[in-house]
């Protein structure tokens, strides 16, 4: 697959906020869990543990925030909320199933690279009809710094023998396009209204700035009917 100049052989997917209409629910349950703690959120909170991944997101709010608890406490509570949420109704994003049939369709290899925990993912994108996509998947427990760098995308590359320079990140967060872009890496930053911010950077930071998952595969049918 052709785009912008790179000869794309696989193609990496974010999960919250790109494929899965999530991220909403983030941002309840740290509503909750703060109220559960006499706290509102804090400002800034979501984006700041967005790319850390459970274990160091639940670190970071114990040392910044809730010191009288461990991780495990926290992560318990964070899972407790979302575990149904996931488990039961989130859905996809308009158009997800779409730019993974079409992808397939090109023989793409195609990956998921998520902060999350298989536990919450896991389940859900089976009861979606997804999971059979996805040759290789890398998660929070891979590796253990989230998406602070590019390492997750480094070890799907690494398990399925390919190059950054034949990889497309598609991603809605800000610094997981940034640390993907400076390793080499094409991007696409999909539009997500509880992420995505600071479009002007979203659009800085990556070669396409998709306003949805329909307009990203648009953009893709585009490139590769020239």
């Amino acid at each position: 697959m052709r785009y912008h100049g790179h000869d794309i052989a696989l193609v990496i997917f974010d999960l919250d906020g790109t494929l899965l209409d999530s991220t909403g629910i983030w941002g309840d349950i740290d509503r909750i869990f703060f109220s559960h703690h006499g706290m509102e959120v804090p400002e800034g909170y979501g984006e700041e543990i967005a790319v850390l991944g459970l274990r160091r997101g639940a670190t970071y709010t114990r040392e910044h925030y809730v010191p009288t608890l461990n991780e495990d406490e926290i992560m318990r509570e964070w899972n407790e909320l979302s575990q149904e949420e996931y488990e039961k109704r989130l859905p996809l994003k308009p158009g997800a199933k779409e730019i993974l049939d079409y992808c397939r369709s090109l023989g793409l290899k195609l990956a998921v690279a998520t902060s999350n925990s298989p536990e919450l993912y896991r389940p859900c994108i089976q009861r979606l009809g997804i999971a059979g996509y996805f040759d290789c998947f890398a998660d929070e427990t891979d590796v253990h710094n989230g998406k602070k760098t590019s390492a997750m995308y480094d070890l799907i590359c690494k398990k399925l023998g390919y190059s950054p320079a034949e990889t497309l990140v598609l991603e809605d967060t800000l610094d997981p396009i940034r640390n993907a872009s400076a390793s080499g890496y094409a991007t696409m930053a999909v539009y997500d209204p509880h992420t995505s911010k600071g479009k002007a950077l979203h659009m800085e930071a990556s070669e396409y700035f998709a306003e949805d998952l329909m307009d990203a595969l648009r953009h893709l049918r585009e490139e590769n009917a020239r």
